[in-house]
């Protein structure tokens, strides 16, 4: 009888314990994507200008210091010269790679979202067009909002998705761990 008992505990504590995991991830990622809001395209400001410095940066660990960890967490920073206004790529976004080859000696195009204007943190950049002399047509780089945002909403779509899939299933191993742990009782009650 005590061996059933053990199983049965055993079994209960998994199924907490894999309640917990796959709700706490599926939450977790439901609501790293719950804030994707892309202005539209009539809300996007061009500024231009020749680049400075391009940085890579941890966004989590350590914003203010551009520790790169090369996650895909991180974001590519952009200063243009004369302005002192940062411009942010994130790692996660269509040509991260690209982005990042962007020539100091380039001039570009960025395309920001106005609503963002004067906050004071790095402002998200939604399109990018390189202008540089010195690069074959073919190389220079030019990410276009549209396919920038169309990718992202699949990619957060897709994301949500199995975020609701994870949550579902912690809720499900919750209640089949209430189960086993109602039957735990009922069986241990009838031991003499």
């Amino acid at each position: 009888m005590k061996q059933v008992d053990q199983f049965l505990f055993s079994v209960m504590f998994h199924l907490f314990l894999f309640s917990v995991i796959l709700g706490g991830i599926g939450a977790s990622i439901l609501v790293i994507h719950i804030d994707f809001d892309p202005p539209a395209e009539t809300d996007l400001v061009r500024v231009t200008g020749d680049v400075d410095t391009i940085v890579i940066a941890d966004d989590i660990a350590d914003p203010e210091n551009k520790f790169n960890t090369a996650l895909p967490l991180d974001s590519i920073y952009i200063k243009l010269k004369g302005a002192p206004q940062e411009y942010r790529y994130r790692g996660s976004w269509l040509n991260y790679g690209q982005v990042y080859k962007v020539s100091l000696a380039s001039n570009v195009d960025i395309w920001i979202d106005a609503r963002q204007l004067g906050t004071g943190d790095p402002l998200y950049i939604y399109q990018i067009v390189e202008r540089n002399p010195f690069r074959d047509v073919a190389e220079v780089l030019h990410v276009r909002y549209r396919d920038l945002v169309t990718k992202q909403e699949a990619v957060v779509r897709s994301h949500r998705k199995v975020g609701g899939w994870l949550l579902g299933t912690g809720v499900l191993f919750a209640v089949l761990g209430l189960l086993a742990r109602r039957w735990h009782r009922m069986f241990t009650l009838k031991v003499p």
